[in-house]
């Protein structure tokens, strides 16, 4: 590892001593749209919610390609197995409908090649803003996603202990004093969070939380369709959001999955629970993180959901028309069951009575029984 940075000195990959200077002075496009987070944000969700509103909601190019050659990490080269043998998925020149894959030329570092690729380009990166020179400056569009750090911490433990060759050796404790004195990738957490946050009204970037998207994906999927510029029917949308749904998403073989690190497949994609950790950090450990936590946001307006997403926003637009064939289906389905109920509970009763009565009734008998009684008397007027 290797610490760099002008401000704030971030912990990198080592290749960063020799492809940093490369990287900060990667040339964005106003067409470019970056993914940017720390690491268990929920970038991968955030990418394939954004790949498919940039290109017309092609589910079956989506199917075809696996995310990470759809949408590749800007600083692949820095991961020597991830860049061996990388591909990446281009739009064909001669039918912008059509896509097809590329190798990448990895004698180059990924800088030079993507610098190469034609637009539109789409990238993710897990390194800081600040680390990337004139991302802002270039009319670009950047998404920023941010998770809780306490669920961030559990995700990043899963992820770095699992499979036969783990990254991290230890238990969450271990990987908690690892985090905080910024040993872990990516980290110091808060100043990549805030450095962004401190962004989040640029016109270019917009800024989410993980939380929210879990809380009212569907509300999301609209804001960063708005973002991009991009206009998709009600229909469109519930459709999105049930491929981004978490059970489907880790179900999804082309976004589940992690080139050159297969050891980890199986928990690529995590639960992407809100609130999971009160299971996994010890009482000690979770006194600390908040002391950690209190300190870091002392002097900020950034604050994070710790057990639940926000109260989702009321989804109006389009209600009627989704609802009003269920509904005009189930009132005449109600008005027809309750007026055939009526005719053979009540009508039905009440006309057999008055037939059995007047099949009997006589009528001049009942006037002289009513006369011999005195019931019938007159009166002068």
């Amino acid at each position: 590892m290797v610490w760099a940075g002008k401000k704030t000195k971030y912990c990198l990959k080592a290749p960063w001593m020799e492809q940093g200077e490369g990287f900060y002075n990667f040339k964005t496009r106003p067409d470019d749209v970056w993914v940017v987070t720390n690491t268990r944000s929920g970038t991968t969700v955030t990418q394939e919610m954004i790949w498919l509103l940039q290109n017309n909601l092609d589910y079956e190019t989506a199917k075809k390609f696996n995310l990470f050659n759809r949408f590749p990490e800007v600083v692949a080269s820095l991961y020597p197995k991830m860049w061996k043998g990388a591909e990446v998925v281009i739009q064909d020149q001669n039918d912008n409908k059509k896509f097809k894959l590329i190798k990448c030329d990895d004698n180059k570092t990924s800088y030079e090649f993507f610098s190469t690729l034609p637009s539109p380009r789409l990238f993710k990166t897990h390194v800081p803003l600040s680390l990337h020179g004139d991302i802002l400056d270039s009319g670009c569009k950047i998404v920023y996603i941010a998770r809780n750090p306490k669920d961030r911490l559990v995700s990043g433990y899963h992820f770095e202990t699992s499979g036969d060759k783990p990254f991290f050796h230890g238990d969450i404790t271990r990987y908690w004093n690892f985090f905080k004195n910024n040993l872990i990738p990516y980290t110091p957490y808060f100043e990549h969070v805030k450095e962004a946050w401190a962004l989040k009204d640029h016109p270019n970037l917009l800024f989410l939380f993980f939380e929210e998207l879990r809380a009212d994906l569907r509300g999301t999927i609209n804001k960063v369709a708005d973002f991009l510029g991009k206009k998709y029917t009600e229909k469109d949308i519930d459709e999105l959001a049930n491929h981004l749904d978490i059970d489907n998403f880790r179900k999804n073989k082309m976004v589940n999955d992690l080139k050159g690190f297969s050891k980890v497949k199986s928990v690529f994609i995590g639960k992407g629970l809100v609130g999971g950790w009160k299971e996994q950090i010890p009482p000690e450990v979770e006194a600390e993180i908040d002391e950690w936590i209190a300190e870091n946001l002392k002097d900020s307006d950034l604050t994070f959901s710790m057990t639940s997403g926000p109260i989702p926003k009321p989804v109006l637009r389009g209600f009627l028309a989704r609802n009003i064939k269920f509904h005009l289906v189930g009132a005449v389905l109600s008005s027809c069951s309750a007026g055939l109920a009526f005719k053979l509970l009540y009508c039905d009763p009440r006309k057999r009575r008055h037939d059995e009565f007047y099949a009997t009734y006589d009528a001049e008998k009942q006037l002289k029984i009513m006369n011999e009684a005195g019931l019938m008397q007159s009166c002068p007027i």
